[in-house]
C-alpha cells in the first residue's frame, strides 16, 4: 500500500520499539556497517549517533526482530538521513518469521524531491498496524546504489488527536549557541567552534476535552523520557513533510489549566505541551 495522504489532524507517535529492550536482533542484507559504526546504533534513541554503510551490493535491507510477537506499530519514520536524495523509494514490510516473506505495509516515494525540500531529511509515515514480530526496511533506487548514513529509525504506536492545536498554536524554534574553544596561542585566544542547536516545540490548545487530555497525560507520563514523533496537522496530499517538518523529540512537560465546564460532568482545560528536539 502507499502512504495515507489524509493527515488533517496531528499525529503523535509514542512507545518506540526500536530499542535494545524490545529488539532481539538487527540484521543487514546486501550491505555492511563501516567507519566503526554498527547497526545497533539504531537502537540508542540518539539520531546524532549515525549508522553508516559501504556501497550496497543490492537494495539494502535493515531487518528488526522483536522480542514481542505483537508490537502494535502503526507509525514509522526515519530521521537525520544524509543522502535521502540518492534514493527513489523506501518500503517497510512486516513478517511473522525471520527472513520473511515480508508483506508490504507502506511504500514511500522519495522522488522527485518537492520544491519545498526536506532539509531535515526526515519523515514519519502512518501505515496499517503491525502484528508480526519482524519489520524490514528496504531502500530502493532506479539508478546507482549509494551508502546509507542514517541517524534513527523509529517504529511507534500512534494517536491521531481528536482536536488539533489552536490556529497559531504550534510554535517551533531553532536556536544556535556558539561554543568557544581554545585557539592557537593559548588560553587567552578563543575561537568559535561548532554551534549547538536547540529545537524546542510547543503545542497549545485553548480548550481541550477530558478524553484527549487523559490521552496526552498518559503519553507524557509513560513515554515522555523516550522519543516522541509528531506529524503536524494538515499534511494532506503529501507523503513527505509540507510546511512544518515532522518532529522528533522528548517531552519537557505538559501544563493543563482547568476551566469551568458547561455542566458538572463536562470539563475542559487549557493545555500547553512542550517538547525538546532530538535533532
Amino acid at each position: 500500500m502507499t502512504a495515507p495522504l489524509n493527515h488533517t489532524r496531528m499525529m503523535i507517535g509514542y512507545d518506540n520499539v526500536n530499542v535494545f529492550s524490545r529488539v532481539s536482533a538487527v540484521t543487514l542484507v546486501n550491505v555492511s556497517a563501516i567507519n566503526g559504526t554498527h547497526e545497533n546504533n539504531l537502537l540508542y534513541e540518539d539520531p546524532s549517533l549515525k549508522f553508516e554503510t559501504g556501497v550496497p551490493s543490492g537494495f539494502p535491507r535493515i531487518r528488526f526482530s522483536y522480542v514481542s510477537t505483537s508490537n502494535g506499530v502503526t507509525l514509522s519514520g526515519i530521521f537525520n538521513w544524509d543522502g535521502m536524495q540518492d534514493w527513489d523509494r523506501l518500503v517497510i514490510g512486516g513478517a511473522g518469521v525471520v527472513g520473511g516473506p515480508y508483506t508490504e505495509l507502506v511504500r514511500i516515494n522519495l522522488k522527485p524531491i518537492p520544491d519545498y525540500g526536506n532539509p531535515g531529511q526526515s519523515f514519519l509515515v502512518h501505515h496499517s498496524g503491525v502484528v508480526a514480530p519482524h519489520l524490514e526496511w528496504i531502500f530502493e533506487s532506479d539508478s546507482s546504489l549509494s551508502p546509507l548514513n542514517i541517524g534513527q529509525l523509529v517504529s511507534f504506536q500512534h494517536l491521531e488527536v481528536s482536536m488539533n492545536p489552536d490556529t497559531g498554536g504550534i510554535r517551533r524554534s531553532r536556536t544556535r549557541t556558539p561554543r568557544g574553544r581554545r585557539a592557537v596561542g593559548g588560553a587567552l585566544h578563543v575561537a568559535r567552534s561548532t554551534n549547538v542547536a536547540d529545537t524546542p516545540a510547543r503545542f497549545n490548545w485553548s480548550r481541550m476535552d477530558d478524553a484527549l487530555l487523559a490521552q496526552l497525560e498518559a503519553i507524557d507520563t509513560l513515554y515522555g523520557d523516550q522519543l516522541i514523533g509528531i506529524i503536524p496537522p494538515n499534511q494532506a496530499g503529501r507523503e513527505l513533510p509540507v510546511g512544518l517538518e515532522h518532529y522528533l523529540g522528548r517531552s519537557l512537560g505538559l501544563d493543563a489549566t482547568a476551566m469551568h465546564g458547561a455542566s458538572p460532568t463536562t470539563h475542559a482545560s487549557r493545555v500547553s505541551w512542550t517538547l525538546e528536539g532530538a535533532i
